[in-house]
């Protein structure tokens, strides 16, 4: 699916257009304001934690040096089992589709594992996974009162899907800069 020919401008068109599909709909229309303060709150509590903001860098930037499907994969698998974290905190009469999405989340985990392909990177999926996972119960304590779980959990979807995306950005221009310094000269 994805190999070595995802160059830097398609991998930044993918989460740009992850992002952009995400954030929109909830920008043009916010039901009420619950929804705009899940959102503004989930978006902003992963920058906000320093630890967090550099661990969630640090994964990325690993990500990036991987290379091939780890681009995808490795964020990909701290975001489904992020939603699975989150979700068991739900309350499942108000929300009565969450036990669905975990069911989503965990079946579109075992298939990314499939396409990993790479010892490396089903280790690192395997890694932010269970950092997703427990993020997920983590920031489930970290819901106010006035917020929407639901719009929390996709604020923190689209905040960590920036966070990754420019990581990944950053690995893959430490990793150029890296690959020119020890390229041969030609005269």
């Amino acid at each position: 699916m994805f190999n070595e020919s995802l160059t830097n401008k398609r991998f930044m068109l993918v989460f740009a257009s992850i992002f952009a599909l995400g954030a929109m709909p909830l920008l043009i229309q916010q039901p009420n304001g619950a929804a705009s303060a899940g959102l503004s709150l989930g978006f902003t509590l992963p920058i906000e934690e320093a630890l967090h903001l550099i661990l969630f860098l640090m994964l990325g930037v690993y990500a990036s040096f991987l290379r091939g499907n780890a681009l995808i994969l490795v964020p990909l698998s701290f975001i489904l089992l992020y939603v699975v974290g989150i979700s068991i905190y739900f309350d499942h009469v108000r929300y009565a589709m969450m036990p669905l999405f975990m069911l989503g989340s965990i079946i579109l985990f075992a298939l990314s594992m499939v396409v990993a392909g790479q010892r490396k990177c089903m280790m690192a999926m395997v890694i932010a996974a269970s950092l997703g996972f427990h993020f997920g119960g983590y920031y489930a304590g970290a819901i106010p009162d006035i917020a929407a779980p639901i719009f929390f959990m996709i604020g923190n979807i689209l905040a960590f899907a920036l966070i990754f995306a420019t990581a990944i950005s950053f690995g893959i221009t430490l990793y150029s800069d890296r690959a020119a310094n020890e390229a041969p000269v030609q005269d």
